[in-house]
Formats: C-alpha cells, sequence, structure tokens
C-alpha cells in the first residue's frame, strides 16, 4: 500500500489491498493526480480482478458483475453487499424467509412479484418432506407470491424442528432442502427488492409488524 500525506491512496488492485483480522483493507481511490476517482469502476475493476472474468459462465458471479456496470444509486449500491454471491451458506439459508418476513412490513406492489415460470406448487410440495408438510398446513394459489411463502414457511418448519435432539440440521442442510427444491428462489427475491429499492439489510431492518388494533 502506498501513502501520501499520511494517507493511502494507490488503485483498488489485488496488490493494493491489505488483510487483517479476515478483513480487506481498501485504499483510498486514487492519489489526487492522474488516477480515475469514479469509485464505481475502480471498485468493478477491483472485483473482476479477485474474482476473474473469464469466458467461463458462472451465473452468480455474471449477474453480479452485469448490475455493477450499471448507473447505481448509493442504496443500490449498498444493496450488492447482500448479493448471493457473496453470501455464505448460512446467510443464503436464512436469506428467502427473511425476506419474506421483511417484505410483509414493506409497502411493495405485489403485482411485481411475478417472475417466469408456471407454478404448481402442489407438485413442487411432492420434492421434499418438509415441503410438503408446510405444503399441506394451510392453501396456495400457484402464484410467485406464495411460493416464496411457501419457501418461508418451509425453512420455519426447519428451523423450529433443529432444537429436536433426534433431528439433526444445520442452516447449510436448510439451504440445501429448500435450494433443491426451488433452486432459483434467492435470484427471484433479490431481483425483486433490487426493483422496489427495498433496503436488503434485514439484520437492521427487521421488526416485528405493528399489532392491530382491537375492534
Amino acid at each position: 500500500m502506498r501513502w501520501e500525506e499520511n494517507k493511502p491512496v494507490g488503485s483498488l488492485l489485488p496488490s493494493c489491498v491489505e488483510v487483517s483480522d479476515h478483513v480487506a483493507i481498501l485504499p483510498a481511490v486514487g492519489s489526487g493526480l492522474d488516477e480515475d476517482k469514479d469509485y464505481q469502476n475502480k471498485f468493478r475493476e477491483a472485483v473482476e480482478a479477485f474474482l476473474g472474468f473469464s469466458g467461463t459462465h458462472h451465473h452468480d458471479r455474471d449477474n453480479f458483475f452485469r448490475r455493477l456496470r450499471t448507473p447505481l444509486s448509493r442504496e443500490r449500491f449498498a444493496a450488492l453487499y447482500f448479493h448471493r454471491l457473496l453470501l455464505n451458506e448460512a446467510q443464503r439459508a436464512d436469506f428467502p424467509a427473511d425476506t419474506v418476513e421483511n417484505l410483509r412490513n414493506s409497502v411493495v406492489c405485489y403485482s411485481m412479484i411475478e417472475w417466469r415460470g408456471q407454478y404448481n406448487l402442489a407438485v413442487t410440495s411432492q420434492k421434499n418432506k418438509w415441503f410438503r408438510d408446510a405444503y399441506n398446513f394451510r392453501t396456495y394459489k400457484d402464484t410467485a407470491l406464495d411460493e416464496a411463502q411457501l419457501v418461508r414457511n418451509t425453512t420455519r418448519h426447519l428451523n423450529d424442528n433443529r432444537n429436536v435432539k433426534s433431528f439433526y440440521c444445520t442452516k447449510p442442510y436448510v439451504g440445501a432442502i429448500v435450494f433443491d427444491t426451488i433452486p432459483d428462489i434467492i435470484p427471484k427475491l433479490y431481483s425483486f427488492m433490487w426493483t422496489c429499492n427495498i433496503d436488503m439489510d434485514l439484520k437492521k431492518i427487521l421488526v416485528a409488524p405493528p399489532e392491530e388494533d382491537s375492534p
């Protein structure tokens, strides 16, 4: 890392990044002389340098790069932090259910939750015991919204059983069950949240819904 006037400077390249306690410390953007001060472009170049950008297709990486190349507001730039590419297994397992919980407390146009594909949740639920149990507990319509609700309810059903001594279940195991049954649920929900400009920092904004007034 280079320093000028007691301030770190340098391009956002792997050779300029310091790692301390498993945290990457990025240098300030540009030296004030001849370097590009466009932080979005510099960040994109850095990510491509770290993750690679070859002709090999990688869905999450390529989707991340496409979003990073579009004009971004501060909110959407922050939302990239929660892209599936950057989530670990436990975070991926939590993302769908936590997102559905958050949408319950958000003012959104649910008619926008119509991603491509046809739905037959009765058939989908038969792929796995846990999905079947959640599906049989209530009535679901064959819509994108109810598909998301089914994923949420299945995840909660699994998590409720995690404390049962005879049932060994980890978050990666929960995620494997969900994504084996509905593989693209995270990209669908992420795209919807992105389109609606909804804050994806669920740990910060996930709160209990307000209590209804008594009649």
